[in-house]
């Protein structure tokens, strides 16, 4: 998994959610407004907890 995790560094948060499978599950759980759902997927894709709250307040308000 490390070397996963290694590759995921030099991406943006929509390559890493594509390369993982998670960018429909992101867009849905935008348009449902579940921000714990797009907290757990961020977190998949080695988002750090910062990045995470200001995606969510970007995407969601």
């Amino acid at each position: 998994m490390s070397d996963d995790n290694d590759k995921l560094k030099g991406m943006t948060v929509n390559e890493r959610l594509f390369v993982c499978g998670l960018l429909s599950a992101f867009d849905e759980a935008v348009k449902n407004g579940d921000r714990s759902r797009l907290a757990e997927i961020l977190r998949r894709v080695e988002v750090d907890e910062p990045s995470i709250a200001l995606t969510i307040a970007e995407q969601i308000g």
